[in-house]
């Protein structure tokens, strides 16, 4: 969309073109004469990032935030060009608000609108299930179209933008095949002004959905709040979970089962320092050295990890899975280790690692592990076994 557009920057009045859409960058483009410049061109040599409101022809109001002067004239250029010359200069933003000018974090709102991708896959029937969440004080009705998130009593818009982004990782862990990109997003304030914040994402070949679990009207209440509560417990850990688990955040076999490792161990510190300890301390060593393979043991004993991995209780087979994870783990980031991996074996541990942190999420979530995931985790279990007994084990080698 392009729209004429005006604003002011630094007491400096100006005009030109803003032109945005969901798949592109959001931008305005000015074309001044040099004495009219100089506020722009100040921005732009010293790569200043700024904010400011205006007005969009036949919209009105506007917030643009996390600005910056893109297209600039070369500072010793700009010193010979003669006042008469017409420049050109583009504004790229960040954040842009329609509808409302001098938005910002602290500015009180009581309810958010937002449109996810994919998310209607799950939520496959037209009802609207309002659900409470007690972490957050706060009311999330789900739809196939908009969900809304309305808090109790006003909050900040940073507090408003924070659950919606907790949502948005809960979806980006059930939906497991497909991204989910925030398509619209509505902002009320408390006096009902109804803010849009243009919203940018690309359009993506969809793959048959798949989820962690599917969605049940009786149990979702529940769900959400397990998952809002674990979020408060675990912090940033569960913040990252949308990008390790999302197979196009990395490239590299090497990097990403290095992510998932390192989340497992920070999974199994917190957990347990989160635990009483005392009963399940007596079945592992406390003179354990390696602090992650004490606490792996101990987590995969706290939420009977063995029964559905292997099928039945297996410490055997339990401390060798655990000690090959960590040793390919240790080779990837030690520099004194020789780098002698088995390139198969280390994918296979790699699947091995993502089953590990969906079982992880259902018991944290308290939902029932169905018989077809069950199944498909004790196959990767098996292909995993029957490949290793014909290689060396992984051994610390200098």
């Amino acid at each position: 969309m392009e729209k004429n557009v005006s604003f002011q920057i630094e007491s400096t009045q100006f005009n030109g073109k803003i032109i945005y859409s969901n798949a592109d960058n959001c931008n305005i483009k000015c074309t001044l004469v040099k004495p009219d410049s100089s506020v722009l061109q100040k921005l732009f040599e010293n790569g200043s990032i700024f904010e400011f409101s205006g007005i969009v022809e036949e919209i009105g109001e506007f917030t643009a935030l996390n600005c910056d002067v893109r297209d600039g004239i070369h500072p010793f250029a700009y010193l010979i060009i003669e006042n008469t010359r017409e420049l050109n200069y583009k504004i790229d933003i960040g954040k842009l608000y329609l509808n409302a000018s001098h938005v910002n974090d602290e500015m009180k709102v009581k309810k958010v609108d937002v449109r996810f991708s994919s998310v209607d896959e799950w939520i496959h029937n037209d009802e609207r299930k309002k659900t409470f969440i007690k972490q957050n004080d706060c009311s999330i009705t789900l739809a196939n179209s908009f969900i809304s998130i309305e808090p109790s009593s006003p909050i900040t818009l940073q507090q408003l933008d924070e659950i919606l982004f907790d949502l948005q990782v809960f979806f980006e862990v059930l939906i497991l095949n497909n991204s989910v990109k925030t398509i619209e997003k509505y902002i009320y304030t408390i006096d009902d002004t109804k803010i849009e914040e243009v919203m940018r994402y690309k359009q993506e070949p969809k793959a048959n959905e798949e989820f962690l679990f599917r969605y049940d009207t009786n149990n979702i209440e529940s769900v959400l709040n397990h998952w809002f509560e674990a979020k408060n417990v675990y912090g940033k850990i569960f913040s990252y979970l949308s990008g390790i688990l999302n197979e196009s955040s990395a490239e590299y076999l090497d990097l990403k089962f290095l992510m998932l490792a390192q989340w497992i161990e920070a999974y199994s510190r917190e957990f347990l320092n989160n635990k009483v300890q005392s009963s399940i301390n007596e079945c592992v060593e406390n003179s354990e050295a390696n602090t992650y393979r004490k606490n792996l043991k101990q987590l995969f004993q706290t939420k009977n990890i063995d029964e559905i991995i292997f099928g039945n209780s297996s410490s055997q087979k339990r401390n060798k899975l655990i000690d090959q994870i960590i040793c390919y783990r240790d080779h990837l980031v030690h520099l004194n280790v020789k780098d002698d991996l088995n390139r198969t074996q280390m994918g296979n541990l790699y699947e091995i690692l993502k089953d590990l942190i969906y079982i992880f999420l259902i018991k944290e979530l308290d939902v029932a592990i169905d018989d077809r995931r069950i199944n498909e985790i004790r196959r990767k279990y098996m292909r995993y076994q029957t490949f290793s007994e014909s290689i060396v084990k992984c051994r610390n080698k200098q």
